[in-house]
Formats: structure tokens, sequence, C-alpha cells
């Protein structure tokens, strides 16, 4: 449901064409996000289960893998909203400059995303495995009402529905964080 209901919305409300430039776009934009947290998120898994045996260790480690993820991904995305017309116009040529606000948009919610991309390994590593369910849960419940409302507003409202439900689940996950794997806030921000 959370990764593939904005394509449904956009292809039954404004057909194949947008539904096209939103791929893409949304494909694009996942460069600066997904392609750098994800194979992270495989490989850091081992390294959080035995962190999990020490007190304080699986919260230790998570903040150094959320620090090293956004120092990365943060700049990518940043970057890749400054730059995504001209990158856009680039690679995919004149016919798809709509995609620009799309790919800006999804690019901030990429970062977003990229915050607390890890949380499952470490929530894996402690045994809480129903804990990502809970954020996945809210993305979803948010994310059907911003796209009612605002799947008028073409391709962009879809990103737009799309950032702030992340913006939610990214809220959820860091209070998930505080109360399951004990990383205080001040921590987490610093």
């Amino acid at each position: 449901i959370n990764s593939r209901l904005s394509h449904f919305v956009i292809g039954r409300t404004q057909g194949a064409g947008a539904l096209g430039i939103f791929t893409v776009a949304n494909d694009v934009a996942a460069l600066a996000s997904n392609e750098i947290t994800m194979p992270i998120n495989r490989a850091v898994l081992p390294g959080l289960s035995r962190m999990a045996e020490v007190e304080n260790g699986l919260s230790t480690g998570l903040l150094k893998v959320i620090s090293a993820v956004m120092l990365i991904a943060l700049p990518a995305s940043f970057g890749l909203m400054a730059v995504a017309e001209p990158l856009v116009l680039t690679l995919l040529g004149p016919k798809w400059i709509e995609a620009v606000p799309a790919v800006q948009i999804l690019a901030l919610a990429g970062a977003l995303q990229s915050l607390t991309a890890n949380n499952q390994s470490a929530y894996l590593a402690s045994g809480r495995s129903h804990v990502p369910a809970i954020s996945h849960l809210v993305l979803a419940c948010v994310l059907i009402p911003l796209l009612v409302f605002l799947h008028d507003w073409g391709v962009a409202g879809i990103a737009w529905a799309q950032l702030g439900a992340t913006g939610a689940a990214a809220c959820v996950s860091v209070a998930l964080m505080r109360h399951y794997l004990g990383v205080q806030l001040g921590t987490f921000f610093k």
C-alpha cells in the first residue's frame, strides 16, 4: 500500500501520462536517498545484532549508523532538489519538465525517509520485529486522506501527499525509537 498507493491514485485519477511523470520523478528522487540507505540497511543488521547484547549498544550503534547515513543522504537529497531541473532536462529531455517539482518534493521525502530507514534493522536486532509495522501503518493512514485531498493538484499534489505521510511516519518512528530503543531525542537530533 505504502509504495504503490500514490501510483494507483494518480493513474486512476489523472491517467497514464501523469502516472509516467510521477513514476519517473519518484525513481529520480530515490537516487539520492534509497540508493544510499538500502544497501547500508542490509549491511548493518549483523553489527546491530551484536551491539544489542551490550547495554545501550544498540541505541549507540543505531545513532552512529543514522549519522553516517544522514551525512551522505541529506546533501544528496538537497543537492538533487537544487539541480532537479537541469538533471531532468539532461537525462530525460524537455518532455519531462513536468517531473521537476515532483522530483524536488520527493527528494525531500526521501531525506525524511533516510532519517529512519535503518530503524527496522535495529528492531529486528532487538527482537521487536513488529515495531516497523506501526510506522508503516501511520504512513498508510496519513497517506490515504492526503491523496484524497491533494490529488486534484496533479503530480505535485500526489508528491506533497507522499511528503506529508513520510513526515508523519518519520515523527512516529523517532518516537518509537525513544520508547523501544531508549534513544533520547536530544541525542538523536545532535
